[in-house]
């Protein structure tokens, strides 16, 4: 129940940064939660690590504040970075407390159970009358794009289920650091999206660009 809680929590800074910043800035920042995951990992579990996994995680830590400088070269520190600050840390704490409950029950029956929880939780928010408002008021929106939320929710527990399994089997500090590819292939998708189908991914793909996020 309290990893569904984190799970539903993070999302709200979250989606607040993403209408403020690149998708794969955003992606970038979501790492920034790495650094709590050692200290976690260490009290919650007893996962030591080595020096270089420290200096690792200081390498990151540094690429995703330089990821947030202005093309001034003055650092950005701005709602964003705060809000993904947030949602990171709270996603590093939700990924140690799964390998956590992992220690005693197996990744199909933990998926089952985060799964149930979550529905319930996120019915909740009918019950407060102005979110239940706003959600009836863009339901034309949304049926208009139903095919973009089914694609997404596919994405979505396709990469939930490799992701709970890879937690059972990997250190949590492993399995943080191979997840820390995403914002590459975010940034792919981007570029192909804008030059070969022509389409605008929110998500600026210039050639100076794409290298300075590399």
């Amino acid at each position: 129940a309290l990893a569904c809680l984190v799970d539903l929590a993070y999302q709200f800074p979250y989606y607040a940064a993403m209408k403020r910043i690149d998708t794969s800035v955003t992606a970038a920042l979501m790492s920034l939660g790495e650094l709590s995951i050692p200290f976690l990992a260490w009290f919650m579990i007893d996962e030591k690590l080595t020096l270089r996994q420290y200096t690792g995680f200081g390498v990151i830590i540094f690429f995703n504040i330089a990821l947030s400088m202005k093309n001034s070269g003055k650092l950005r520190i701005n709602t964003a970075f705060w809000l993904m600050l947030l949602a990171s840390n709270l996603l590093a704490f939700e990924a140690v407390l799964l390998k956590k409950i992992m220690l005693n029950l197996d990744w199909l029956s933990t998926m089952f159970y985060l799964a149930l929880f979550t529905s319930v939780m996120s019915l909740g928010l009918l019950i407060r009358g102005s979110c239940r408002h706003d959600i009836f008021r863009h339901f034309p929106q949304f049926a208009g794009r139903w095919k973009l939320f089914l694609l997404d929710e596919i994405f979505g527990q396709s990469a939930a289920i490799a992701a709970m399994y890879a937690i059972s089997a990997l250190p949590v500090v492993v399995f943080t650091a191979i997840d820390n590819t995403e914002p590459i292939f975010t940034l792919l998708y981007g570029a192909v999206l804008y030059y070969f189908f022509g389409k605008s991914p929110r998500e600026k793909v210039d050639p100076q660009t794409i290298g300075s996020k590399l």
